[in-house]
């Protein structure tokens, strides 16, 4: 093998480990982005998002915490719900202006993309 096709080879693999190793970073990381994002969507998870942010330095200061995050916990889960609900509402509305606007190809652009978006 010639010197610079040798070279060229050594290049291109290395490039492509280092794009396949950088797109499993990426995706790991946003993994847990995602799971971080659904576990404080539970009281339970914001709980304990909050216990392990704090570090309580005792079982009777872990308690007190848990109680007073608890009592908020379940607001700000409502509160997301709520939000999501409305902005649900928001997203009909606006469809229903857009669809006379629109013709068939961009309706359904429009419908996969709000079916993507609920799936989440």
């Amino acid at each position: 093998m010639k010197p610079r096709s040798r070279s060229l080879l050594i290049l291109s693999t290395t490039l492509l480990v280092g794009m396949l190793l950088g797109a499993l970073v990426h995706a790991r990381f946003f993994e847990k982005r995602v799971k971080r994002m659904h576990r404080l969507s539970t009281p339970e998870g914001f709980v304990e998002s909050y216990v392990r942010t704090i570090e309580p330095s005792s079982p009777e200061q872990e308690q007190a915490v848990r109680e007073v995050v608890a009592v908020v916990a379940g607001e700000v889960v409502e509160s997301i719900r709520a939000n999501r609900e409305e902005n649900g509402r928001r997203m009909d509305a606006m469809v229903e202006q857009l669809e006379p606007l629109l013709d068939e190809v961009q309706k359904q652009r429009l419908q996969e993309r709000r079916d993507k978006y609920r799936r989440r």
